[in-house]
């Protein structure tokens, strides 16, 4: 049975396919080694799949870099004593702009990519890595997705330690783009399709491990 754990954080797929292994290995007889290995490889590369396909569908439809996704995904596989089950974790909290693509600025605000940001701003505040701030009071107006508490945690920051260009801003927050929504649509849609995909590679997997591999 297929169970997933959604979290504010992110969304956990437990998937197991052993209906799936048995009915295309319980016809094979005195060559289990060849079967679990078939079986290990089918797994490994359905996995491979998962991760890959859903990761390049949610940078597609969120328009933002893979690289800001990789991170977040935790992919482990088990097969042992019939426990033939793909695990997938994906990280869902909202990513931050600055990690999503190039940040220009333009007259409304600083857009990223595909993301337009009203009102947000360049800066280097916190630490030498330029990222896309906001006025909390601004964004009252704009609403736009912010990163946890990032902002939050750095105001008691006395005014004079900052650049006078920027001091004048704060509260400040740091601005992001929404996963949950877009993310938790595109994996569904892929742990639909697994249990094929599965099939697929295992088929092939052991045909190969039995007809041409030694």
């Amino acid at each position: 049975m297929d169970q997933n754990n959604t979290s504010k954080d992110g969304l956990g797929l437990f998937i197991d396919l052993d209906d799936i292994t048995k009915e295309l290995t319980e016809h094979i007889q005195g060559l289990d080694s060849k079967v679990n290995k078939a079986v290990k490889r089918a797994l490994k590369k359905v996995g491979t799949w998962l991760r890959t396909h859903s990761m390049r569908e949610i940078g597609k439809e969120l328009q933002i870099n893979l690289s800001a996704l990789r991170k977040r995904y935790r992919l482990s596989t088990t097969n042992k004593n019939h426990n033939n089950e793909l695990k997938l974790w994906v990280g869902l909290l909202s990513i931050a702009a600055h990690d999503a693509g190039k940040a220009l600025k333009n007259k409304a605000g600083t857009k990223v990519r595909g993301h337009q940001f009203d009102s947000a701003f360049k800066a280097k505040i916190y630490n030498n890595e330029e990222r896309v701030f906001i006025r909390s009071a601004a964004n009252k107006k704009q609403q736009h997705t912010t990163v946890g508490s990032k902002g939050k945690k750095k105001r008691s920051r006395h005014k004079q330690d900052l650049p006078a260009s920027i001091s004048s801003r704060f509260p400040v927050e740091v601005v992001g783009i929404d996963v949950q929504e877009i993310g938790l649509d595109v994996l569904e849609r892929y742990e639909k399709r697994i249990n094929k995909r599965y099939g697929e590679l295992l088929t092939q997997e052991l045909h190969f491990a039995l007809n041409v591999e030694n």
